[in-house]
């Protein structure tokens, strides 16, 4: 998710994103199947993760409101539809500073729209690769799904002789948890790629420890989204090796074993901290106790 700064006029980057994206559209039955399943699924994941994470937080003064769900919209959406969304949310920013005084309560419209400045200029050069997607302005947010991505990634796992539902289920959830996350703490995305603390791992793959806490979070609530459904089908998270890289495993699996350690210490108010007031550093995602212990001081 790595933010990327326009620098052409937006019609040229829509153009451009129809030339290269336009045919990457997937199974229309596929699209259906997301779009059945993204409800419950957002649902349990609000229930046992971002909404647990808000009733258990003590926001101190000066910190983001938490996000209405009158101003969230969930979309499962072709990789062009999510770049046309952004760069309508771009040009929405760029027009804000001379529509404020229409606003009532400027202050959280103003942060709103910040924060969608933050979310909506991203990806756009990387709309084919990502699996889901946040972007904003005002008084709405924008979760989106998309479905070619996930598509692509449940054959794999198909293929791989994994359960199809089942690993659908597990990507609706899990994709749906980072993105609110996200959504709620937007200053997690110059943490995440920031050199500083930046970690590599096998292959090379480049992480931090917010970003792989984060990756791990979403798998906690995945492979409880999954097992929910059938108790037999515990830690699925695991049987994605087949379909992940190897610096993936590594990354994800650290990042669960950092997140479910914080959560049995301390619950959802307790892992909240990681996104944005303590991320952990390489460090800490490696030993949480020692996280736990500079939090708690």
């Amino acid at each position: 998710m790595k933010e990327i700064k326009l620098d052409f006029d937006l019609l040229t980057a829509e153009r451009l994103a129809e030339k290269q994206l336009s045919n990457f559209r997937g199974s229309t039955e596929f699209r259906a199947r997301l779009q059945e399943e993204i409800g419950a699924a957002d649902m349990f994941a609000r229930i046992n993760g971002t909404d647990a994470m808000a009733a258990e937080s003590s926001l101190s003064e000066g910190a983001p409101a938490e996000l209405t769900e009158e101003q969230v919209f969930l979309q499962v959406v072709t990789p062009l539809e999510s770049v046309q969304r952004q760069l309508e949310i771009q040009q929405r920013h760029r027009n804000f500073k001379g529509e404020q005084a229409r606003y009532r309560n400027q202050k959280e419209r103003a942060r709103l729209a910040e924060q969608g400045q933050q979310l909506g200029t991203s990806l756009v050069a990387q709309g084919h690769q990502t699996a889901s997607l946040l972007t904003g302005f005002s008084d709405r947010l924008y979760v989106m799904l998309v479905a070619p991505i996930i598509e692509e990634q449940n054959t794999q796992a198909v293929e791989a002789g994994l359960d199809g539902t089942a690993h659908l289920r597990f990507m609706t959830a899990s994709e749906l948890t980072l993105q609110r996350v996200l959504g709620a703490n937007p200053q997690m995305q110059e943490m995440m790629y920031s050199p500083l603390g930046a970690i590599t791992l096998t292959g090379g793959y480049t992480t931090s420890g917010v970003s792989s806490a984060w990756l791990g979070y979403g798998d906690v609530i995945g492979d409880e989204y999954v097992e929910a459904f059938n108790p037999e089908e515990q830690r699925f998270s695991r049987r994605l090796t087949g379909i992940r890289t190897p610096g993936e495993v590594q990354a994800h699996s650290l990042g669960r074993a950092f997140a479910s350690n914080i959560l049995e210490a301390g619950g959802a108010r307790l892992l909240n901290k990681a996104w944005a007031e303590a991320p952990p550093t390489p460090h800490e995602l490696r030993a949480p106790e020692q996280w736990i212990r500079r939090v708690r001081l």
